[in-house]
């Protein structure tokens, strides 16, 4: 294939995709179908064919696109800082930052919805599954390495602590944009003076 064949049909994934998540977030993902992704994308439903096999394989697209923004935003502020106390707090400091707009809602719904339509789905939730360990592993290795630095805890088990950071900021982030009273900064900034006291050697 060449480069200008491809790059069109990179364009015209980008396309669909952004659509799509338009597309779920006004009408839900169940209630969403090809034709409604043809009409906010502008795209043939023949073409939207040829790029992805059914709606899942549109929305678990969308899934991977989010992580690996995720991600590379994690990347880009640890690298920032070289103490690795300094590292995990500036994640709760990122969340303090973060836009919670309308348009996080709705793709938070649309998330939560699609992982409750596809919980009796095991390879749709085995790629869940994979997405959600990428972000816990690399917090995790942030925690290994305080370890063996010796900023934390020897006897802190970093997966687990992982698991508690997702948990926090996950949950405090849901409550707000459910709840639109919920004290969103106090928490997170408790959440962070909770967890730095756990790591760090009294």
């Amino acid at each position: 294939m060449t480069f200008e064949k491809e790059n069109y049909k990179e364009i015209q994934r980008n396309k669909v995709l952004a659509g799509a998540l338009e597309c779920f977030s006004s009408k839900g993902y169940v209630a969403a179908t090809i034709n409604d992704i043809v009409d906010h994308s502008g795209i043939s439903k023949g073409s939207i064919y040829k790029l992805f096999k059914s709606k899942e394989e549109i929305y678990v697209q969308l899934m991977y696109q989010n992580t690996d923004e995720v991600l590379h935003d994690i990347q880009t502020i640890l690298a920032k800082y070289t103490t690795y106390l300094d590292k995990i707090s500036s994640l709760f400091t990122e969340y303090l930052s973060k836009d919670l707009n309308s348009n996080l809602l709705n793709s938070f719904l649309v998330q939560s919805e699609f992982e409750l339509f596809s919980s009796r789905r095991e390879d749709i939730m085995k790629l869940l599954e994979e997405r959600r360990a990428l972000k816990i592993n690399m917090i995790a290795d942030v925690m290994l390495e305080g370890i063996e630095n010796g900023e934390f805890k020897k006897e802190i088990d970093a997966e687990l602590y992982s698991e508690l950071f997702w948990s926090f900021v996950d949950g405090a982030v849901t409550h707000k944009l459910l709840f639109p009273n919920y004290p969103y900064d106090e928490i997170i900034k408790g959440q962070r003076e909770i967890f730095i006291k756990k790591l760090i050697r009294s």
